[in-house]
């Protein structure tokens, strides 16, 4: 089940980030939308980088409108109104949205992660003292822990609070 949702995440993540389908064949607000997604820059950059030697020799001659639009239909350029980004200003976007995202996730995983570990580490033992076994993906930890001794006196002074 897990292929099929990181299927389906990645046809999504292909289509909003302009990578299957020219960015200029959408509606506008399609395109508006898809100037926010963090995908859609870093394909921008990779297009110019691809694109930045044969197509000045391809349009050598042709109107400058021309190669603009070209580059707008099939995303070589990100604009917001009339305003074109540069190559800099999209590496700086990229790396907002990766500061953003590292401190949401830092915040949002700092308090889960040790309430998990503590119930996971107890229950585990706790299945374990009754005589059933946990389940596999957990060995290699349940053996690392279960020879702790901090781990051990952690569990009977739960054992002792409890009654």
């Amino acid at each position: 089940s897990y292929g099929s949702l990181g299927t389906i995440v990645g046809t999504l993540v292909g289509f909003f980030g302009g990578i299957y389908v020219p960015i200029g064949v959408l509606a506008d607000t399609v395109q508006w939308v898809m100037n926010f997604i963090p995908i859609a820059h870093s394909v921008t950059l990779i297009r110019q980088v691809y694109t930045g030697v044969i197509l000045p020799l391809v349009f050598e001659g042709a109107p400058t409108e021309v190669l603009s639009d070209f580059k707008l239909f099939f995303g070589l350029d990100v604009a917001y109104g009339d305003y074109l980004m540069s190559s800099e200003l999209l590496l700086t976007v990229l790396i907002g949205y990766g500061l953003l995202f590292f401190i949401i996730s830092s915040i949002l995983l700092r308090n889960k992660k040790r309430v998990w570990l503590g119930q996971t580490r107890f229950s585990i033992i706790r299945t374990v003292r009754r005589g059933r076994l946990p389940s596999i993906g957990t060995w290699p930890w349940l053996a690392s822990q279960l020879r702790s001794r901090q781990c051990q006196t952690n569990y009977q002074k739960r054992l002792n609070q409890r009654g």
